[in-house]
């Protein structure tokens, strides 16, 4: 039996629990919103690290199949209903990737490594925008979802700089963050 993502896995211990949030809301919100367009395994390579073979996630693929998702989206012959469906469907995959992190928030013990919240997060971001590109109309409902709270962090900041952004570049990015963000779709 195939599982939603919108029903939580079940947790034995917090052992492997960046493994879980990467495994349930990074590849789960993939799957969810690309459908059939999806494959795990291209999202996925192999690096030596240390002199040994790694697995990491890497995102490199990830635009031009939202690009063919998009045009899928768009193809005359959907009901305003199944659009709208879809959309209600993706907006709750969304807001539930949100309200998981706001949730960890309080969370200390809980809370998974700023890496893989990072490349969650931008993959929710990138996919709130997929779909207000994809189901452009004045008729779908209107959902706020706020993601830059779970980038400003002094973390954050910090990498920015060691990265060599300069101090007024670093608030630049977060002034734009906040002009801009919450998106309503």
């Amino acid at each position: 039996m195939e599982q939603s993502m919108i029903t939580l896995p079940p947790i034995n211990g917090f052992d492997g629990f960046d493994a879980l949030i990467q495994t349930w809301l990074f590849f789960g919100l993939l799957n969810e919103i690309l459908g059939t367009l999806f494959t795990p395994s291209q999202f996925v390579r192999t690096i030596n690290s240390q002199d040994r073979p790694s697995q990491v996630v890497d995102t490199s693929d990830l635009l031009p199949v939202l690009d063919v998702w998009v045009k899928a989206v768009q193809q005359p012959g959907r009901t305003k209903v199944q659009k709208q469906a879809q959309f209600k469907h993706i907006t709750a995959c969304l807001q539930l990737t949100n309200d998981v992190f706001r949730g960890l928030e309080c969370n200390d013990q809980l809370l998974p490594n700023r890496l893989i919240k990072h490349s969650i997060v931008s993959v929710a971001e990138v996919l709130f925008d997929a779909a207000y590109q994809a189901f452009q109309s004045r008729e779908l409902p209107k959902v706020p979802i706020h993601w830059v709270r779970f980038y400003q962090d002094a973390e954050t900041s910090l990498q920015l700089s060691r990265h060599g952004f300069c101090p007024s570049e670093i608030k630049r990015i977060s002034t734009h963050s906040r002009l801009f963000k919450p998106i309503i779709v």
